[in-house]
């Protein structure tokens, strides 16, 4: 699969709906929910390493959110504004 096409499946929306609401719950400290999130990442990120032979991770700070390469913290899937109550 290329990378262009993987942008445009429906795949891709279920990991930004999955990054998207990691980082919600999370900011909100909504653990158990937040949980039920991580165990569906764990699956997807599974499905990524199969798809494009690469580890990706999910990662949060105060400023952003996102997917990214394991093993270059510059390639990401995802980067997105973290939520601010």
């Amino acid at each position: 699969m290329t990378m262009k096409r993987f942008l445009e499946s429906a795949f891709y929306c279920e990991i930004y709906e999955i990054a998207q609401c990691l980082d919600y719950y999370l900011s909100i400290n909504d653990w158990d929910t937040a949980q039920e999130f991580f165990k569906k990442w764990e699956t997807a990120k599974a499905a990524l390493r199969f798809i494009f032979g690469k580890t990706y991770v999910f990662t949060r700070t105060d400023e952003y959110y996102g997917i990214l390469n394991e093993e270059n913290e510059t390639e990401f899937l995802i980067k997105r504004p973290a939520y601010k109550e």
